[in-house]
């Protein structure tokens, strides 16, 4: 939703780098995802997104992962195109 709201419309992702799982998530934990914006090129958007669930023992929050996502726009025809809203 970050990079298509950055994009001004619709993106396709294109690499994730580095994503390692910290701890196992339990059947049902509700995840929370944040978004950090690294870069935005011509048509390219890096996201740093990382997912944190809730502790099923203590409740306290904790980091489940994170990755390096890259997204580029792309046109009704799915291919590339310029990012048009402002940075």
């Amino acid at each position: 939703a970050t990079a298509s709201r950055l994009a001004g419309g619709r993106v396709a992702t294109v690499s994730i780098d580095r994503m390692a799982f910290m701890t196992p998530v339990v059947v049902g934990a509700q995840l929370a995802f944040y978004t950090q914006t690294l870069q935005v090129g011509r048509s390219s958007i890096r996201l740093l997104v990382e997912v944190w669930s809730d502790d099923p023992h203590s409740g306290e929050p904790r980091k489940v992962t994170e990755a390096v996502f890259v997204f580029v726009a792309i046109d009704g025809q799915r291919r590339t195109r310029p990012i048009t809203t402002h940075r």
